[in-house]
């Protein structure tokens, strides 16, 4: 209790504080506040992470497209897989150094079609065990004689 002059009854002096107490409606907005800011901040790196998945698999079928289409363009007269295969490959490594040729086919008809994949530059889907297959990307493409 207070005696007077900052005084306590029990003669010592103390600085009489005023807890904050979060069960009203300061503590309410304070709540809903921090809740709000851990939602944006949980949508805007789920934004980022899938940009930078989405960003992988366009870039990852263009250099695809490509491949085919060297790898179709020296098949096509030569009749060599492994000419072919290497075509895919500087074709690759042009549009997209990071990807890697994971197979190449040759149907009867001469179509080629290349498969590759690529692992997404993410800041923590590549870390977290359940979510690491979004961050390795396939894309197929074929080509072939026109129809």
């Amino acid at each position: 209790m207070r005696a007077g002059n900052g005084q306590r009854r029990d003669g010592r002096r103390g600085v009489w504080r005023r807890r904050l107490d979060l069960t009203g409606d300061l503590g309410l907005v304070g709540r809903s506040a921090i809740i709000l800011l851990a939602i944006v901040v949980l949508l805007g790196l789920a934004a980022v992470e899938g940009g930078s998945i989405l960003f992988t698999e366009l870039k990852l079928q263009d250099a695809a497209d490509a491949a085919a289409s060297a790898a179709y363009g020296v098949y096509g007269p030569s009749h060599s897989v492994y000419a072919a295969k290497q075509a895919a490959i500087g074709a690759i490594q042009e549009n997209d150094d990071g990807a890697h040729l994971v197979k190449l086919v040759v149907d009867t008809r001469g179509d080629v079609t290349v498969t590759l994949k690529k692992k997404a530059s993410t800041m923590l889907v590549h870390d977290i065990g359940f979510l690491k297959h979004l961050a390795i990307v396939k894309a197929t493409s074929t080509s072939g004689p026109p129809t």
